[in-house]
């Protein structure tokens, strides 16, 4: 009983290994309770990490009053002047 027991807190432990990968936990429990917990490990060590996407936005600031406008505001809400572009230039409407 107690080597059951051991056996399903060694699968779990892979499995809190497994987060940071591109697999899913449910199969990587798996694999480590029919298989054994060691092949679950080198299962997670051949797979893919986790991609992680950055977001980005595009912003300017004001030529008179230097508040920060997105690259959709073509007028400062704050002071009215025309955004201008990155290269200094100001964007035609």
């Amino acid at each position: 009983m107690l080597v059951l027991i051991t056996y399903l807190l060694l699968s779990v432990a892979v499995v809190l290994f497994a987060r940071k990968k591109r697999i899913g936990v449910v199969q990587v429990f798996l694999v480590s309770l029919f298989f054994t917990p060691l092949t679950g490990i080198f299962y997670i060590l051949h797979a893919d990490p986790v991609i992680k996407y950055h977001h980005y936005s595009i912003t300017n600031n004001c030529s008179v009053c230097n508040m920060k406008l997105t690259q959709d505001q073509l007028e400062c809400p704050n002071c009215g002047a025309q955004a201008e572009s990155e290269w200094g230039v100001v964007m035609e409407v």
